[in-house]
């Protein structure tokens, strides 16, 4: 009659054993699985606010690209009616001045003729100085989207490279 004790202590004991390891290797696993889920959201979050970030930076990038373009043409509308402005000013002038001194005719053709040369050389340059600018805008903004990316691209590999990837069969390896 011991010696069933004895085996009945026994066969329990290794029973109760094996479920040791078993909610050992359980908990082992879930923990690892736990794990890898944890880093793949951090990764999805990381993802989603660099992409967010990116889109923002374009969406802003195309509108200042239009509202320049739309300066640009602005001004270049403006420039020209100026430009009209003057010259049918000037013109309607040397109407006037031809019609009631015929002494000083050629002298005034010759005056607003100059005006007009300069005014037309003083548009031309202000269009081409506003157009100039506007370049450097373009390229001063696509320098800080380029700044502005390689950053965020720089911290996404980084957080990528810091958070350890750790594999469930080695971690239930480790534990038994």
């Amino acid at each position: 009659m011991a010696q069933i004790n004895v085996g009945e202590a026994a066969k329990h004991g290794i029973e109760s054993g094996i479920e040791g390891v078993k909610e050992t290797v359980h908990t082992a696993a879930t923990t690892a699985e736990n794990s890898v889920e944890t880093v793949v959201e951090k990764i999805g979050e990381t993802f989603n606010f660099t992409s967010s970030k990116v889109k923002e930076s374009v969406d802003d990038l195309d509108t200042k690209k239009d509202e320049f373009i739309n300066d640009a043409s602005d001004a270049a509308t403006e420039a020209v009616s100026e430009a009209e402005t003057v010259l049918a000013s000037e013109a309607e002038n040397a109407k006037d001045m031809f019609s009631s001194s015929r002494d000083t005719v050629f002298e005034n053709i010759y005056s607003i003729e100059d005006k007009m040369g300069n005014k037309a050389t003083v548009v031309k340059e202000t269009v081409i100085e506003t157009l100039d600018d506007l370049e450097d805008d373009f390229e001063h903004d696509f320098d800080i989207l380029g700044h502005s990316v390689s950053p965020v691209e720089k911290k996404v590999q980084e957080e990528l490279r810091s958070t350890p990837v750790v594999s469930p069969i080695k971690e239930i390896k480790k534990e038994e």
